[in-house]
């Protein structure tokens, strides 16, 4: 419930934005328990993107990329 809440509220936040004329064209998703991965160093995998260290960074798209497209294209 209070991630719920937290979310809205980010998202609330942003209308509010771009009513008062923001020109807000994007959203970081970032969270306090983001820091404890940069403990995990690399061997730990975190994000929407895989990114393959052995072909020149090269990214593949995880499947959250679908469900975090849906859940943009509902605002």
């Amino acid at each position: 419930m209070i991630w719920h809440l937290h979310d809205r509220n980010k998202s609330d936040a942003c209308c509010r934005c771009r009513e008062d004329g923001c020109d807000v064209r994007g959203y970081f998703a970032w969270s306090l328990l983001d820091n404890w991965e940069w403990t995990a160093g690399y061997s730990s995998r975190f994000g929407l993107y895989f990114v393959d260290y052995k072909d020149n960074l090269k990214r593949y798209p995880k499947s959250s990329v679908q469900w975090f497209k849906a859940l943009l294209s509902s605002k």
